[in-house]
């Protein structure tokens, strides 16, 4: 049989001449057949189904649609749009009328500042099929508030859904919201009533408001607090939230020029400058003359006058006053008594002439650690200072004694200055004792400064008692600052109510996590923990409140792999859970694009990482899409969807494998038959030749794209042969040998398609070879019983050991994965008069048929 076969070869150019001179010598008239099918075949009918023509016979089809659907377009051997349509029968035809589901245009609009939810409808115009229930949320933006829809769809419910059963217009209505904007004063003066008639007024969202600050008489505009800031007077304030503004006055300072006529100076308890001090509008400053040694004081000059001394005199504005002093010339003789001296800018020497009737004004000045007691002579009594009249010779003592100084210590706030010093409100210390002092907070409050005899915020603090001293510690309530974070996969914000920059000890503030969008909030962390949403705490200290929130998993989609029949293999990858836990996860698939758990789904499982899925019940030729998704507390995500054709496997250009880089060689697709024979049982085929571009319409077709490509023995390299020429051309070699079977690297079907792919053994071809014809094989027959099995296997012809094509249309040979001896490949040879499995030169080229397990 082997020599048979060479001899096959060598001659079939002369036997397919004598099969063309046969067929050419027949007068009988030639028919075919029509055979139309419905996708899907609930969807309407095809008129006329099936049929026997004449050839060249014109027949007119028509596809009739049921409730609710529409004709689309004819596949097969009939193609377009047109309905009804006349085709000329010159061959078999099969075709396929397609429907589609009626849809209608859903059409919506926002009036106002807002949208609907894209996550519902994805564009403003979307067609959705008869029956479909579309939920629509109608999401407001910033300072805006939904109020009603319109159109097809009515009242305020929001979110609210909508029954697709004819064409519908629908628009979400949005309002402005209102802001109040609250005004008020520190200090004399007003808010100009052109813009803010009252103190507190609504005013709609983004509204810029002017305000103009008007100042009381005597007072001046200092600047903005609240939620203005700066000087600027007027100002602008764009209402976006509820707003609370201060305009802060101050009262006007004006100067106070005092002169001095003579020798002599105004109390420096008031003025600690001669030239110019400022006070502020209607302050009341007394002011004392002290006349210098010998020297007497006579009268105001200037806004003031007369001669009273002290006098006060009210700053309503800028004054100048003059104190006019005079010479004295009676003498006044002073002695001291312990230690101490008398005014030295008084009295310069022990005796000094005055003017008769002079009155001078003696002070006495105690040493260091010395108190002045009394006055005797002619002056008694204990004022100091004190005034005599010079109407004779005086004489005057001043008597000076120890002195002791009491510390007064007083707290402002709550607290208290440490007991270890100070036992009670006043203490009597000696002259120089140093004195430690520390301030002792209360619970909630804090030592802020030292004021009276001593100053700053150095605690503890030493006070030296030279002198009656009065302290005070200050104590304010202390500031706690809350510092807030958000953590995790999810988005979200914290909402604080009371909401103020700084808090009180005991304070008690509501937290409330608010996640966005599709986040969820998972926990607290920080000064406080737990899940309580929202949260009572009180305040004791600083705070840093960290609210965690978990959003959906992030998920991606794998590639399709193992395509059978029916199911193929899909999956995907949970790279990140989200911050919740992975409850589900999974892979969903329908005709539609992006599928959803609603459509057809597997559950594989929780967590995270990879996983494989397992999709079945397809109907072949459909065309699905399948995304992975996984779900955790805080919704579904979805990978990228993948586009598949159930039970068809295809590939592009595959450098090495493929004829040639040429367009028409790019891409093949391959539908996919189950075998149930006897040794095939579970197989996966490939229906054509491996790089068939068309279907093969009779056991004897000589369409060089249907007979696909053509392999030499072991080696990868396809060839197309268009019946006169050889692609890729030069390249075939015309021996080989070898002692191996198709070694997996070189083996076509693999780098093709990939997986478990390969070319069938020699045994696997055998037993379909042997098949009967009800388990779909060839019962050991011929070529026509070969065309109507299962693999529909034609006489594509076989490429000569010298690169010449043979037999296309008679004789069907294919490689098995088996070589014989190191010159010869087994195959399976089929030919009009019967079939064997046999061997014959690796050199030779057969077309090649893919199988999986």
């Amino acid at each position: 049989m082997r020599n048979a076969v060479r001899c096959a070869w060598l001659a079939a150019i002369s036997i397919f001449v004598m099969f063309l001179g046969l067929s050419c010598s027949s007068n009988s008239s030639t028919t075919y057949s029509i055979e139309g099918s419905v996708t899907p075949t609930e969807a309407g009918s095809v008129t006329p189904a099936t049929g026997e023509y004449d050839e060249g016979a014109d027949v007119e089809i028509q596809a009739e649609a049921n409730e609710t659907w529409m004709f689309s377009s004819w596949e097969g051997d009939v193609s377009g749009t047109e309905n009804p349509i006349i085709i000329t029968v010159d061959d078999d035809m099969v075709f396929t009328a397609i429907f589609e589901k009626l849809q209608y245009p859903l059409d919506i609009t926002a009036e106002g500042g807002g949208s609907v939810e894209e996550n519902i409808v994805e564009s403003k115009m979307k067609d959705y099929e008869i029956g479909t229930q579309v939920e629509l949320n109608a999401v407001a933006d910033k300072g805006w508030v939904f109020v009603e829809w319109q159109g097809d769809l009515t009242g305020s419910e929001n979110p609210q859904t909508l029954n697709m059963d004819d064409s519908k217009s629908v628009t979400a209505v949005f309002e402005r919201k209102n802001y109040p904007l609250t005004i008020s004063t520190e200090g004399e003066g007003n808010v100009s009533e052109e813009v803010v008639e009252e103190p507190a007024k609504d005013y709609a969202y983004e509204t810029v408001v002017e305000l103009t600050a008007n100042p009381s008489e005597g007072w001046e505009f200092a600047r903005w607090e609240g939620d203005l800031e700066g000087t600027d007077n007027p100002a602008e304030i764009t209402i976006d939230t509820e707003k609370e503004v201060t305009a802060v006055f101050e009262r006007e300072g004006y100067e106070l020029t005092v002169n001095v006529t003579g020798e002599g100076s105004v109390n420096e308890e008031l003025i600690d400058d001669a030239s110019k001090t400022s006070y502020p509008f209607d302050s009341v400053v007394e002011l004392t003359a002290e006349p210098a040694d010998g020297w007497t004081f006579v009268e105001w000059q200037g806004d003031l006058s007369g001669d009273e001394n002290p006098e006060e005199i009210t700053m309503d504005e800028s004054k100048e006053v003059t104190a006019v002093f005079e010479r004295r010339d009676y003498a006044l003789n002073i002695n001291t008594d312990g230690e101490g001296s008398v005014n030295e800018e008084v009295v310069e020497e022990p005796a000094k002439d005055y003017t008769y009737e002079t009155v001078v004004e003696l002070t006495a000045n105690p040493a260091d650690g010395w108190n002045f007691a009394r006055w005797e002579g002619d002056l008694d009594g204990s004022d100091n200072p004190q005034q005599i009249t010079v109407d004779e010779e005086k004489t005057v003592t001043a008597v000076f004694e120890r002195e002791t100084y009491e510390l007064t210590v007083e707290t402002n706030g709550q607290g208290s200055v440490n007991e270890e010093k100070i036992d009670q409100a006043k203490t009597s210390y000696g002259y120089n004792s140093i004195v430690e002092l520390t301030a002792e907070p209360d619970e909630g409050w804090e030592f802020d400064k030292w004021q009276g005899d001593l100053s700053g915020n150095d605690n503890p603090e030493q006070i030296t008692i030279d002198e009656d001293k009065n302290v005070t510690a200050v104590f304010v309530e202390a500031e706690y600052e809350l510092d807030l974070l958000k953590q995790g996969d999810g988005e979200g914000d914290i909402v604080v109510d009371p909401d103020k920059d700084f808090y009180n000890h005991g304070d008690e503030i509501e937290l409330t996590a608010n996640p966005d969008g599709t986040s969820e909030f998972d926990e607290w962390d920080g000064d406080i923990s737990g899940t309580e949403n929202p949260k009572t705490v009180t305040v004791t200290s600083d705070l840093e409140i960290i609210a965690i929130f978990g959003g959906p998993p992030e998920i991606e989609t794998a590639d399709w792999s193992d395509m059978r029949v029916t199911s193929v293999t899909s999956g995907g990858e949970v790279t990140d859970d989200g911050g919740f836990e992975v409850t589900e996860r999974g892979v969903c698939w329908s005709q539609d694009e992006n599928p959803i758990l609603s459509d057809s789904c597997t559950n594989d499982g929780s967590g995270t990482g990879s996983f494989e899925s397992d999709i079945t019940g397809l109907s072949q030729a459909f065309t699905y899409y399948v995304r992975a998704y996984a779900t955790n507390q805080a919704g579904t995500s979805y990978g990228d969807q993948i586009e598949l054709k159930a039970g068809y496997i295809s590939h592009g250009f595959i450098n090495g494998l493929t004829p040639s880089n040429d367009s028409k060689f790019e891409n093949r697709s391959y539908k996919l038959v189950k075998s149930e024979w006897k040794g095939g049982v579970d197989k996966i085929w490939i229906e054509k030749n491996l790089g068939a571009s068309t279907a093969v319409k009779s056991a004897t077709d000589n369409n060089p794209n249907g007979a696909g490509w053509y392999f030499q023995f072991n080696r990868k390299q396809g060839y197309y042969h268009d019946g006169s020429n050889l692609v890729p051309n030069g390249d075939w070699e015309s021996g080989q040998n070898q002692k191996t079977d198709w070694q997996i690297e070189n083996d076509p079907c693999r780098i093709a398609f990939g997986g478990n792919w390969r070319i069938p053994t020699q045994q696997e071809w055998a037993d379909f070879r042997n098949a009967p014809a009800s388990d779909d094989g060839m019962s050991s027959g011929n070529l026509s019983d070969a065309f109507d099995s299962l693999l529909r296997i034609h006489g594509a012809g076989v490429i000569t050991v010298g690169g010449d094509l043979n037999d296309r249309g008679n004789t069907g040979l294919l490689w098995t994965s088996d070589t014989a001896d190191s010159n010869d490949g087994t195959f399976i040879w089929i030919a009009g008069s019967g079939s064997v499995m046999d061997a014959g030169p690796k050199g030779g080229g057969t077309p090649l048929r893919c199988v999986k397990d």
